[in-house]
């Protein structure tokens, strides 16, 4: 899975600058088409200036791979093998608890910043050592902590991930919590806000609740036109197995405060 969404994001920002650059030639031209007045009024009965100009602004944001799923273990499973890294936790405990939105892009060091949404304020930040994870105890606490106040997030940067570095961003949205059309629209505009999404939704065969199917079709009518990929994810009890050598290696208290 992570070799084929490499490819297809490499693809998807290729397509998207030839795309920006259409949009650029076609906006000059309606500009000059502006100077006929018959011509203008013809075109804007189904095309407007206004139009083109967020068509232009939306495609001209960073692209970032979205990472939904209908529930916090398939979240993390497609974010752990999308970044190469074991870097959510997947145990039952953790997985059933309510998540903040996790937002990730590339930097110059490992580091993980909680961060407040409405004022900008940093308030607590971490560089990493060795585990490269945010299932040491130190942060497990940041990420479990939306129920107190939805507006803060965890802001990730990380090194030697390779579409990271390429210009692309990874985010993780907050769990839902009361589980309504209106909390999913929120949720979607919340993660999508200023960035040209690629979107993922994670899943455990035979294993979707009639909400699940509410929540998607509303992903899918919000995500109109836009990429949107499925990924089977496999039982805990199997990732587990196959993550014993990494689970292993991450220990507890690695993280230094800063």
């Amino acid at each position: 899975m992570p070799l084929l969404l490499e490819s297809e994001a490499k693809r998807f920002k290729k397509d998207t600058a030839k795309f920006k650059s259409i949009l650029l030639d076609t906006t000059r031209a309606f500009k000059y088409l502006q100077a006929d007045e018959t011509t203008i009024r013809l075109l804007e009965t189904t095309f407007t200036s206004e139009i083109l100009s967020d068509k232009f602004l939306f495609y001209n944001n960073e692209p970032a791979f979205i990472i939904l799923g209908h529930s916090n273990y398939a979240k993390a499973v497609i974010a752990n093998e999308l970044l190469h890294r074991f870097i959510f936790p997947i145990d039952q405990a953790t997985t059933n608890s309510v998540w903040r939105m996790v937002r990730i892009n590339a930097g110059t060091a490992d580091k993980f910043v909680l961060a407040d949404t409405g004022t900008g304020d940093i308030l607590s930040s971490y560089t990493e050592t060795k585990s490269r994870s945010l299932t040491d105890e130190m942060l497990l606490e940041d990420l479990q902590g939306s129920e107190t106040n939805p507006a803060i997030y965890v802001q990730a940067e990380l090194t030697g991930v390779p579409f990271l570095e390429e210009g692309f961003g990874c985010i993780i949205p907050e769990s839902c919590k009361r589980r309504s059309v209106e909390e999913v629209a929120q949720m979607y505009a919340d993660a999508t806000r200023g960035v040209l999404p690629i979107i993922i939704y994670g899943f455990e065969e035979n294993n979707l609740s009639s909400w699940d199917l509410i929540e998607l079709t509303e992903l899918r009518r919000l995500a109109n036109d836009l990429c949107f990929f499925f990924a089977i994810v496999p039982p805990r009890d199997v990732y587990e197995s196959m993550c014993v050598p990494q689970l292993a290696s991450v220990k507890p208290s690695r993280l230094k405060p800063r």
